[in-house]
């Protein structure tokens, strides 16, 4: 489910810049390039609405390494930028809409925080049916 949200925010990505370069890696890496971004999960949570019926919420942190040059108006028109293009994300099960969206900036890096809330349907086990019934009845006269 996670890997779906992520490949859609990546699609997102590559759709609006398509020469960054982009990194899925769970651990941060030395030596990221000036002008990528990094997609990072920070939190998942799922609780039980009602019955069968849960809502999963996954909390994302899109970094983006800024480059010298572009100082802070860089990274502002990068924020706006993702504000529009991670509205909506594609997955494997549809149209995804992001919300709780703000980003803040520290020591030059971007970081670009949204919420994909999704509602999920488990299926309960199937139990198989009385196979016969036999029924004996006597009505009573009088």
């Amino acid at each position: 489910m996670i890997q779906g949200i992520k490949q859609g925010v990546l699609d997102a990505l590559h759709a609006l810049y398509g020469d960054a370069k982009t990194y899925l890696y769970d651990e941060e890496e030395q030596g990221f390039v000036p002008g990528s971004f990094w997609i990072v999960e920070l939190s998942g949570a799922q609780e039980q609405v009602v019955g069968q019926r849960y809502l999963r919420t996954e909390h994302l942190d899109v970094r983006y390494y800024g480059t010298e040059e572009g100082g802070t108006e860089e990274l502002h028109a990068i924020a706006d930028d993702l504000a529009n293009a991670l509205e909506y994300v594609t997955d494997d099960a549809g149209l995804i809409r992001g919300e709780n969206m703000n980003y803040q900036i520290e020591d030059g890096v971007l970081h670009f925080f949204v919420d994909y809330r999704i509602h999920l349907w488990k299926q309960k086990e199937r139990v198989p049916y009385m196979e016969t019934l036999e029924q004996i009845q006597h009505v009573k006269e009088g």
